[in-house]
Order: structure tokens, then sequence, then C-alpha cells
């Protein structure tokens, strides 16, 4: 599955916004699979951003919160400056890539 950097932040700004001290369901994100958000929700907790357990190994999470360093991450999202250059930067991989597979198909 793609890495997208969209639902990571759309991720981090429900969990930031819900502020919860309980263990809840993932939050459902508009226009995303539920194995999408699953992928994501994985990723974030294994860099340590969130606390979130997998329930039993399905594509069911329960979350409780951003952690310290997904806070700071998230933070350093906001500004347009920075997440403007994420997004050109996840565009600039993607044309990257096709390239790499065009090449090899001439080559």
């Amino acid at each position: 599955m793609k890495l997208d950097m969209v639902l990571m932040r759309e991720i981090l700004q429900a969990l930031e916004a819900k502020g919860s001290l309980e263990w809840v369901p993932a939050p459902e994100i508009k226009g995303y699979s539920e194995e999408a958000i699953s992928y994501h929700l994985e990723l974030l907790q294994e860099r340590e951003y969130i606390q979130a357990k997998n329930l039993k190994g399905t594509t069911e999470w329960a979350v409780k919160g951003l952690t310290w360093k997904g806070d700071d991450f998230l933070k350093s999202l906001k500004g347009d400056t920075v997440w403007s250059k994420v997004k050109d930067l996840d565009n600039f991989l993607e044309v990257v890539k096709i390239v790499a597979t065009v090449a090899r198909v001439i080559f």
C-alpha cells in the first residue's frame, strides 16, 4: 500500500481533536477505506506517534491518542510551508517512480 501523508495528517488531527484519555475506536476518515486507515495507524504506532492497539489482527484498532513525539510531528505539519514541502516531496517521489518504471520498460 502506498504511504499517504495526507491520510497520516488527517488521522493525527482527528486524534488530537478527540483528546481522549480512554481507549476508543480508531477514527473514520471520509474518503479512505478501513484498510488504508488501518495501514497508516500501524505505521504511526510503529513510529511511536500514537498510542494504538490492533484488535485481533484485523483492520480494527483502539486508539488512546497522540504521544509526545506524535504531537511534535503534527505541530511540524501544521505550518503551511512545511506541509506544502511534504506534499511536494510526495509528488516528486511519485514522479521519480513513474520515470523509473518507464525507463525499465524502454531499456
